[in-house]
C-alpha cells in the first residue's frame, strides 16, 4: 500500500473508466499498460484530450489496445486537465515552460540520435525498430520537459525500463529534445491497421518492407513514409 489517493472527481473518473485495471499511478493499479504517475507533465493536453476520444497505438508490436470509451469532446478535455494538473511533477512542468530559454541545437540532436542508434528501437514513419514507442508524431504528443527529463535519467521514473541511460550531458539531451520536439509536423504515418492489412507485419520488420517506398497509395490517399 502507497498510501497514495486520486483526488475525488478525478478518482471518480478513473473509477468509472476501470483506468487502473491496466495502467497504474504510483505503485497501484494494473500493469497491462503504461504508468501514469507522470502523464499530466510527460504528454501535452491537447493530444491527451484527442487520445482519450480515439486511442492509437504507440507501440505498433503490441497485440493490447486501449478501449474507446466514447466519451464526448468536453469530457476528453475535462480528463485531460484532470491528468495535467493532478498526476504532474512540477520540475518537469517547469521546464516545459522555460523551454525556449534552453532550445537545444536540433542539428546536433538529429547527429546523436543516429549515432546513439535510437532508431534501433524507435520507429519514425515506416523505418526504425518497435521496442520503444513510436516516435513519429513525438513533438505533438510529449511535453519538451518530459523529453529532456527522461533522456537525462530514464530510470528515475520508471526503474524497469528497457531504456538505457547514456549519460547525456544538458546540451546534449537539449539538443535531442529540440530535435525530436521538431518530428511534430511530420506527415502522417500509416496507421498499424492498414499496414497489417497491406500485409506488413509490425515491428521492425516495417522499414524493412517498406524502405524501397517513398509513399503508399491507400484507401485512395497517399501517405507519406518519409
Amino acid at each position: 500500500e502507497t498510501g497514495f489517493v486520486l483526488a475525488v472527481g478525478f478518482g471518480e473518473s478513473f473509477a468509472d473508466l476501470n483506468c487502473l485495471s491496466c495502467d497504474s499511478i504510483r505503485g497501484r493499479g494494473g500493469t497491462l499498460a503504461p504508468d501514469l504517475s507522470w502523464e499530466g507533465s510527460q504528454v501535452q493536453p491537447r493530444w491527451l484530450a484527442s487520445f482519450l476520444r480515439n486511442p492509437d497505438t504507440i507501440r505498433l508490436n503490441l497485440v493490447e489496445r486501449m478501449p474507446k470509451f466514447r466519451l464526448s469532446e468536453s469530457e476528453a478535455a475535462a480528463l485531460a486537465r484532470q491528468i495535467e494538473l493532478l498526476l504532474a511533477d512540477d520540475s518537469i512542468s517547469r521546464l516545459t515552460r522555460s523551454y525556449p530559454s534552453w532550445k537545444g541545437d536540433s542539428r546536433e540532436g538529429k547527429r546523436l540520435y543516429a549515432e546513439r542508434g535510437c532508431g534501433a528501437c524507435h520507429q519514425s514513419g515506416a523505418e526504425g525498430g518497435s521496442i520503444g514507442p513510436e516516435l513519429t508524431h513525438v513533438g505533438s504528443r510529449l511535453t519538451s520537459g518530459w523529453i529532456f527529463s527522461w533522456l537525462k535519467n530514464p530510470q528515475k521514473y520508471r526503474p524497469d525500463t528497457v531504456e538505457p541511460n547514456h549519460g547525456f550531458s544538458d546540451a546534449e539531451a537539449a539538443a535531442l529534445t529540440a530535435y525530436l520536439s521538431g518530428w511534430s509536423s511530420l506527415k502522417p504515418r500509416l496507421p498499424a491497421e492498414r499496414l497489417i492489412q497491406l500485409g506488413v507485419p509490425p515491428g521492425p520488420a516495417i522499414g524493412e518492407c517498406l524502405s524501397r517506398l517513398r509513399a503508399a497509395r491507400v484507401d485512395g490517399e497517399t501517405h507519406s513514409i518519409e
